[in-house]
Order: structure tokens, then C-alpha cells, then sequence
């Protein structure tokens, strides 16, 4: 399986909780999950994770076997692309960034 993005975009908000229900009034959809440093809005074909973690980064997703992630870090690292320790360490998964500081999530798939 190739790796490919998938519906997810997480995005880091001041305030999840009035985000999110302004992104389900404007836009429909709905809150569909929440933690406590995120929140979850479905709408149409997308999952929005609206976090506060600090930053206003948005993260795209990208599904990945877990058998293929080494590999696939390695081919991106080819193209400018490096782990960004920090989130990495902070979230629990593995984040990369481009040199334009573009920020994707690794999605370990089976």
C-alpha cells in the first residue's frame, strides 16, 4: 500500500471549544468526539481536529503501513522533508515538516 492522505487536518486554535461550534454553525457537520486537547468537527468528507497545543499550525494526515514507515520517512527526508522531534515527542506520533514548514502527521496503518 502506498502511502496517501487521508480526511484528517488538525489545526492549533486559541479556543477549541468556541471553534469548533462556530465550524459546526457556519458549516454544518458536527462535533463528533472530543479529548482534552482536542476536538473533533466532521463535515462532508472531512475530520477537522481543532487543538491547543500553543501553535496555529495546521497538520495534514497521511496513512502509512507501519511496515513501510521507515522507509517512507526515509523518502521524504530525500525531499527536504525532517521529523519534527518536538511534536513527535509531545503527541505520540510521528510529525515531519517540509522546508516550508508544511506539517504532516504519519498515520501508522496495518
Amino acid at each position: 500500500m502506498e502511502s496517501r492522505f487521508n480526511n484528517c487536518i488538525a489545526i492549533g486554535v486559541q479556543d477549541m471549544r468556541s471553534t469548533a461550534e462556530a465550524m459546526v454553525r457556519q458549516f454544518g457537520g458536527a462535533i463528533t468526539e472530543q479529548q482534552s486537547d482536542w476536538i473533533e468537527v466532521t463535515t462532508g468528507p472531512y475530520r477537522f481536529y481543532f487543538v491547543e497545543d500553543g501553535t496555529t499550525d495546521i497538520a495534514f494526515s497521511v496513512n502509512c503501513q507501519k511496515s513501510n514507515v521507515t522507509a517512507f520517512i526515509d523518502g521524504l527526508a530525500e525531499d527536504g522533508f525532517a521529523v519534527d522531534e518536538a511534536i513527535s515527542h509531545r503527541v505520540g506520533e510521528t510529525f515531519v515538516r517540509d522546508k516550508n514548514r508544511i506539517l504532516i502527521n504519519i498515520n501508522e496503518t496495518d
